[in-house]
């Protein structure tokens, strides 16, 4: 899928296939940027899925981005395969 730098019309998916996930105490989307740098965007759930609204300035790098769910319950840690890949490029 491709996006535009600097665009905020998009939310970002990512699934769990988890039941459980309504008791998760933490709810990530982790990202990797293009020129390696990494961190997460808060995500809301929704079903099996964490959810995240692009925000003003999230998307601020061309090239690709790579997404992974992430969510703690009680204290233990899970991954989710990392499955959305966006290039983002200028108009």
């Amino acid at each position: 899928m491709s996006v535009f730098v600097d665009q905020t019309l998009l939310e970002i998916e990512a699934e769990t296939s988890y039941a459980t996930l309504a008791m998760a105490d933490v709810t990530r989307i982790l990202y990797w940027k293009p020129n390696g740098d990494h961190g997460y965007f808060t995500a809301t759930v929704s079903g099996t899925k964490l959810i995240y609204q692009i925000d003003d300035g999230d998307i601020d790098q061309k090239g690709i981005w790579h997404f992974q769910a992430y969510w703690e319950i009680a204290g233990d840690k899970a991954y989710g395969s990392v499955k959305a890949k966006y290039f983002a490029m200028h108009l």
